[in-house]
């Protein structure tokens, strides 16, 4: 997992799995435009024989990033 925090209040939260030879990148943040950018890549592209990424709502990332960095939920 990797959490970046730009200036301008934009964050970006990474989270990498890897089952078997699969890996998956989930990506949140803050950015209305990456997420856009992101979004609008088909994802057929966003795929590739053992490894495919892309956005997600999931917000259970987001609450595990907030316990790892130690900041309370809210």
């Amino acid at each position: 997992m990797l959490y970046f925090g730009l200036s301008g209040g934009r964050i970006y939260y990474l989270d990498y799995t890897m089952m078997r030879k699969d890996g998956e990148l989930r990506m949140i943040s803050s950015d209305k435009d990456f997420m856009n950018a992101v979004n609008a890549i088909k994802e057929d592209k966003r795929k590739s024989k053992n490894f495919k990424w892309g956005m997600t709502d999931q917000n259970i990332y987001i609450a595990r990033f907030n316990r790892l960095l130690g900041k309370r939920e809210e």
